[in-house]
């Protein structure tokens, strides 16, 4: 995995790690862990606290996109970024953390997506980490956000990624976004942390802002270059 001093990378579980000093050319794909591990749990909750799905989430989602986000901005041009992910990886003693829900899962794996990633590897889950039948579910999860992002090809294969920000997992009202950009359009998708919906202000062109709106269950928007915005899907 590529880390730099000006953007250290840290894995899911926390670990920075320090600036590469071996990057080959020979190495063409950057393969980042972005598990959804309960052991994040520890580092933002007591052991005896209480934990909601709701705010699990946040601490997943957060971390697995600062993961896809760091590893994307220190890598070379000519690399292709496929992340390993996997919606749950448990630890021992975390029973009861919640695991990751779908539309999170979901949201996230859009949102890699609009950052750069490629493709995925889904990690080959097996006890004690899971049961087999959440990696088969895992793989559908996968193929149904795979077909959803296929109606925008064009952005996919040609578009640039316009953002490598991630939320702070304790701003329960904070608005995440993502996008990718053509010489003329750009694709952006929003949505907020928070229970109601929150407004995303953007500049996705020089001098052209664009006011947008990012609800919880989120909503993607095509802008073109006169900073026009229309909405083209929503929903988790």
């Amino acid at each position: 995995t590529v880390s730099s001093a000006a953007l250290p990378y840290s894995d899911w579980s926390g670990v920075t790690f320090p600036p590469s000093s071996l990057n080959p050319p020979e190495i063409d794909v950057c393969m980042p862990v972005c598990y959804a591990g309960t052991a994040a749990a520890r580092r933002y909750f007591n052991a005896d606290w209480p934990i909601s799905v709701k705010a699990m989430d946040a601490v997943y989602f957060a971390t697995m996109l600062r993961t896809t986000s760091r590893v994307h901005s220190n890598m070379r041009a000519d690399q292709t970024l496929m992340p390993f992910i996997s919606s749950m990886v448990r630890s021992p003693n975390t029973d009861g953390v919640p695991r990751m829900s779908k539309p999170m899962y979901h949201e996230f794996l859009r949102h890699a997506i609009l950052r750069g990633a490629r493709g995925f590897y889904c990690f080959n889950v097996a006890p004690p980490y899971g049961a087999m039948t959440d990696y088969y579910a895992e793989l559908a999860d996968i193929n149904a956000v795979l077909n959803e992002m296929f109606a925008y090809r064009e952005f996919l294969e040609g578009g640039a990624p316009m953002s490598h920000d991630w939320p702070d997992p304790k701003d329960g009202a904070a608005v995440v976004w993502s996008g990718l950009r053509l010489k003329d359009r750009c694709l952006v998708r929003a949505f907020t942390l928070g229970t109601t919906a929150r407004k995303l202000d953007l500049v996705p062109f020089p001098k052209k802002s664009v006011a947008l709106e990012a609800p919880p269950e989120g909503a993607i928007y095509v802008i073109d270059s006169r900073g026009l915005a229309r909405k083209v899907g929503e929903g988790l």
